[in-house]
């Protein structure tokens, strides 16, 4: 599934977890996996290999396209009453918190629409902690002025919570993207960023080709900003906005 060039981050990463369970080689680790199923060493490994660098806000211009053209333009095309939004790999919870506030903001527009956001992630840690929504001063000063901590969290000792109205407005599912997306209904907007690069190139084909299953005729899927579909894709067509690139599913 990894690029060969990321094998050593691979090893790196999962050294702490033979010496959890002290196996002698990774070959090892590998075959108590096969046979593991569902149980904590298969959730230890995928917590141990998964990136959970994530920040609220991450690249603004992407929020800022959300607020100013997505959103509006889906409202104004009288496509559905419902609007739904899927963070894809959503790691613990910052991205779809992101863009509910934005959601929040724009609640006068979207008079008479309900707005579906969910959010995926493998980790079972991230997506418990995405739904605990509690995060420490560091975390809610990575990308929020004082305004939008003061406006959309309940501070509790020296923890901050999201709000009950935006913790209610996301549903949160432990999902591989890699795996059958049937249990996905169809989306209008897909955020699906910082991972792809992690992957190898038939993986990265895989991926989007499976996220275009669910993304709806006209919709717009938006990736990190290194990232680029690749072109045996060809569902997708490239848009220049302000600042970012995102695609629309044709």
């Amino acid at each position: 599934m990894l690029e060969p060039a990321r094998h050593n981050f691979l090893e790196a990463r999962l050294a702490p977890v033979l010496c959890q369970f002290s196996f002698e080689s990774f070959g090892q680790l590998i075959k108590s996996l096969e046979g593991e199923g569902n149980g904590p060493l298969k959730n230890i490994f995928i917590d141990a290999i998964t990136t959970h660098e994530t920040y609220f806000f991450r690249d603004f211009p992407v929020f800022a396209l959300l607020k100013s053209q997505l959103i509006p333009d889906f409202v104004n095309s009288d496509r559905s009453s419902v609007l739904r939004i899927c963070s894809a790999a959503c790691s613990t919870g910052q991205e779809p918190y992101s863009i509910c506030m934005v959601v929040d903001e724009l609640a006068p527009l979207l008079e008479g629409h309900r707005v579906q956001v969910d959010g995926y992630d493998i980790s079972r840690a991230s997506i418990e902690t995405a739904r605990s929504a509690d995060y420490s001063n560091y975390e809610v000063n990575r990308g929020l002025s004082p305004a939008y901590i003061k406006r959309y969290f309940d501070k509790v000792d020296q923890r901050y919570r999201v709000i009950d109205r935006l913790r209610s407005m996301v549903n949160f599912k432990e999902l591989n993207l890699l795996d059958d997306l049937g249990v996905m209904p169809t989306y209008d907007i897909v955020f699906c960023r910082n991972i792809a690069n992690y992957f190898k190139v038939s993986d990265r084909v895989r991926l989007f080709k499976q996220l275009a299953t669910v993304i709806a005729k006209g919709g717009t899927l938006i990736t990190g900003g290194s990232e680029i579909v690749p072109q045996d894709v060809n569902e997708f067509k490239p848009i220049h906005g302000d600042g970012c690139v995102y695609y629309e599913k044709l």
